[in-house]
């Protein structure tokens, strides 16, 4: 199954397609993580996506970084796709995205707390996490 989805992801960058790389690896690190050539080839669709995402004529902000740095980089680039695609993925399987809870008061004792309530002492639901195209557009303007 590894050799399978090497090949078949090793095609998809070989035709640009980066995004169907991109996407086929996500649901491969989450079934094998361990394995280090989907990790490799994770690093190499997100460099294509970035490449193409480049306006034509523009200036690579990444050119005038030390090489360790653009691998760091690198790196980030392909674990915030990986992040990307898992948000996907949940979003189509209809799963809730977690909120934090909101804090107790911490005057109120948790013995006066309704039974049931001690491991979670929440009075009010949270407020509702920000969206995934909030999250996006926070990321890309933080990383440019």
């Amino acid at each position: 199954m590894r050799r399978n989805t090497v090949a078949e992801v090793k095609a998809h960058l070989a035709e640009g397609e980066s995004v169907q790389a991109i996407r086929k690896l996500t649901r491969a690190l989450l079934e094998d993580p361990q394995h280090p050539p989907y990790h490799e080839l994770l690093n190499k669709a997100a460099a294509q996506r970035r490449l193409r995402r480049l306006k034509s004529g523009s200036k690579d902000t990444w050119a005038e970084l030390p090489r360790s740095l653009r691998q760091e980089a690198l790196q980030l680039e392909a674990f915030s796709a990986y992040v990307d695609e898992v948000e996907r993925i949940f979003d189509n399987a209809g799963i809730p995205q977690l909120s934090t809870p909101a804090p107790r008061d911490p005057r109120k004792p948790l013995s006066e707390l309704p039974p049931g309530r001690e491991q979670h002492p929440v009075d009010q639901p949270a407020a509702p996490s920000p969206g995934r195209k909030k999250r996006r557009q926070a990321r890309s303007t933080s990383v440019s």
